[in-house]
């Protein structure tokens, strides 16, 4: 975990390509290697390691973490709400408040709804919310609203509200009621995890494509760019996200498939 996270913060400022960046990734990919050869074999493991049996434990804590690395992608708004439309900081600390605030007003009503519902028809209409958001976000023009862009970024808080609340219930449901502990402790891995993926992938994409939208061999200072390469920026950086989720969804079509087809089984 801290081979990953350093490689992840130093690859922002180093790049991906740097050998030194490599290496911590590469040494975290070992280190996860070995954690689940040692868990395999422990008597008492810290994660045990058959809860990864259940198909709707694994997806929906795979689902969570693609959310929470879309979300990362949120981080570079700024970016476009001050550099390519002029707001002021303090501006752009209100707008920004758009999706947590969505975000926190659907949770608790998702939640409910599940209860009532349940989990998997309220988590496939979040998802569908935060790829429509997503998609909204990505046609930010320089000549957009505040009206628009509030109804866009809102989108994708209103998704993240009503998803999360039945896809944790969903994961603590399908966890065994000795594993609980467990279980809430690697939803918070995939929390901090995808938030640690999120912001340097979406920072890399964001940038890459401002430099090619600008035609700059380098970019020390994102502020160099023009306006457009910005909008350009934010546009590819949310079609990605958006193409992401849409990946997260058919994972949770998958699931239902395979719940669908062993029930009959089990009835057989």
């Amino acid at each position: 975990l801290v081979s990953f996270a350093l490689g992840m913060t130093m690859g922002q400022n180093n790049g991906f390509g740097d050998d030194l960046v490599r290496a911590l990734l590469m040494l975290s990919g070992f280190g996860v290697l070995a954690f689940l050869m040692i868990e395999k074999r422990a008597r008492q493991p810290m994660v045990d390691l058959d809860l990864f049996r259940d198909t709707q434990f694994s997806l929906n804590l795979v689902m969570g973490l693609i959310s929470f690395i879309v979300m990362g992608g949120m981080f570079i708004l700024p970016f476009y709400l001050q550099l390519a439309r002029g707001y002021s900081t303090l501006q752009v600390g209100l707008m920004m408040m758009a999706s947590p605030v969505a975000m926190g007003l659907m949770a608790p009503v998702s939640g409910s709804l599940s209860d009532r519902y349940g989990t998997r028809v309220i988590s496939a209409i979040g998802l569908f919310f935060i790829v429509t958001g997503c998609y909204a976000v990505s046609t930010l023009t320089v000549d957009t609203s505040v009206t628009g862009y509030f109804l866009r970024v809102a989108l994708v808080g209103v998704g993240m509200g009503i998803f999360q609340s039945p896809n944790n219930s969903a994961i603590m449901g399908a966890a065994p009621p000795e594993q609980l502990g467990v279980a809430s402790g690697l939803m918070s891995l995939a929390r901090n995890l995808g938030t640690t993926i999120g912001i340097p992938m979406m920072g890399a994409i964001c940038t890459a494509i401002v430099i090619t939208s600008a035609k700059l061999t380098s970019l020390t200072n994102i502020a160099e760019a023009s306006a457009p390469a910005l909008v350009a920026g934010i546009n590819g950086t949310f079609r990605v996200a958006a193409a992401i989720m849409l990946v997260s969804a058919l994972a949770f079509v998958i699931m239902l498939w395979v719940e669908r087809r062993q029930v009959p089984n089990a009835r057989g």
